[in-house]
């Protein structure tokens, strides 16, 4: 049976069955809500994110540019249908044909601003800072650089390497060219020069590379050791290398601030950009007490998101500490994600298995304006009807909070108020209207954005019971 589908179901019976709860390592709430679903004519095969649009491109070979708030999408297809790579960026949106045809496209309004023949392109990236180029590889070894927004062409080399190439890394100064086999080559973005070259060496790169503050960050396999290095961006020269041993090999990078997290079978782990040092390894389906692999990692702005396939027929995501790697808590989804994860304004976005990209966001709090920052248990939705923890909400109103066996006691000033409960992983939650009623406040719902702003009533704020 379908996970998504029974979820409300289990979790009324998770909230009247607090022993079953605390039984589990962690709480398997629905802290993501679906706020919108796309149909497209197939599966999910890339995702990506301009300055204002998700972008999807379906195996039936549309592209999709869809509202991050609203779902509404606009499509775009041409004869013989869409393929990766898709690259978007503040100039536009641009992708290619099997046959070779290179399109861009205005990213707001999705009207097609140049068309021009290059050949089956293989990679490509936008680089470049002030002055951004879009660089791409065709099959044929020629690297080909074009002005994002007319299509006139730059510059073009021919490398015998390029015919390798599986991945585009941009910089603002220079473009990297990476081959499974282990080879890079670094052109200038300014006229296609070749600043370094680096020859495989018995190394092995096996997921797209990253640039992070002049330092191309690279994951694969050497000497049959799974290994993640950084070269400088201007020279080439190893910075750091750092081996993990046998087993499964890097499948996925990103970068926050001065770490690198990287996704290795079902093993996420966090190193230090600078010197390569490991600042946390995690099995975050061991902590959640759950049984599947991982998929894929999205960097929020409060977190880590993973997704995690349990089953043909269940997913979920994880969400962890990027600081410590700890997992906070595990959100069912309402359909199994194929491709993603992927994060963009406030929201988490994947491909399902139903040919859908959806939009979920987790709820938001906010009291008096300010938002609560729940410490372990989010708020989650179920019927309809938003529970949060009481415990955050009644202290950011201003209340002392306490437990007297049966319920949570609240008390300020001369006043105190007992809450009924459900316990869940320990914490005491109820709805949010009733706990807002109880501590003399009121609810606002923005459903269109997953907003719950608790007020103060007047009576109160002056000090008048």
């Amino acid at each position: 049976m379908r996970l998504g589908r029974i979820v409300a179901g289990s979790l009324v019976f998770l909230l009247i069955c607090p022993a079953f709860v605390q039984a589990a390592p962690l709480p398997l709430v629905p802290a993501l809500a679906l706020k919108w679903g796309v149909a497209g004519d197939g599966p999910c095969v890339a995702l990506g994110t301009g300055d204002l649009r998700v972008i999807a491109l379906s195996a039936g070979g549309t592209l999709y540019l869809t509202d991050p708030v609203s779902g509404v999408a606009q499509s775009f297809s041409v004869l013989g249908g869409v393929v990766p790579p898709l690259v978007a960026g503040a100039t536009g949106v641009f992708f290619a044909s099997p046959s070779g045809e290179l399109y861009g496209l205005e990213e707001r309004t999705g009207w097609l601003k140049w068309q021009v023949r290059t050949g089956q392109i293989k990679a490509m990236a936008l680089a470049g800072q002030n002055d951004p180029i879009l660089v791409v590889v065709s099959a044929d070894g020629i690297i080909t650089a074009i002005q994002p927004n007319t299509g006139e062409m730059r510059w073009h080399r021919s490398y015998p390497l390029a015919e390798q190439v599986e991945w585009a890394v941009a910089s603002p100064k220079e473009v990297f060219f990476c081959a499974a086999n282990g080879q890079v080559l670094a052109l200038s973005v300014q006229d296609g020069r070749v600043i370094w070259q680096r020859k495989g060496a018995g190394r092995e790169i096996t997921c797209q590379p990253i640039n992070v503050l002049g330092r191309l960050i690279m994951a694969g396999v050497a000497d049959d050791q799974a290994v993640v290095e950084a070269l400088d961006g201007a020279s080439g020269d190893v910075l750091w290398s750092r081996q993990g041993g046998k087993g499964p090999v890097w499948s996925q990078l990103v970068a926050h601030e001065g770490s690198i997290l990287g996704r290795r079978g079902n093993v996420v782990c966090s190193f230090d950009l600078f010197g390569g040092t490991l600042n946390w390894l995690a099995r975050p389906l061991d902590e959640a007490g759950l049984v599947g692999r991982l998929q894929g990692l999205a960097l929020g702005s409060e977190g880590l998101f993973v997704a995690t396939k349990l089953d043909d027929e269940n997913s979920v995501v994880l969400a962890m500490d990027r600081g410590s790697g700890a997992v906070h808590w595990a959100s069912p989804v309402p359909f199994p994600i194929r491709t993603g994860p992927l994060w963009f304004d406030d929201c988490l976005f994947y491909g399902d298995v139903s040919h859908r990209l959806l939009g979920m966001r987790q709820i938001l709090v906010r009291v008096n304006g300010q938002r609560i920052n729940f410490s372990s248990l989010p708020p989650f939705l179920v019927a309809n009807t938003t529970y949060v923890p009481v415990r955050e909400v009644a202290e950011s109103l201003g209340w002392y909070v306490g437990w007297d066996g049966k319920m949570v006691v609240a008390a300020r000033g001369s006043h105190k108020v007992q809450i009924p409960v459900w316990l869940l992983a320990g914490r005491g939650v109820a709805p949010l209207r009733e706990v807002a009623s109880t501590l003399q406040a009121e609810v606002a719902w923005e459903g269109r954005r997953l907003i719950a702003d608790v007020v103060e009533k007047v009576a109160q704020k002056t000090g008048i019971y």
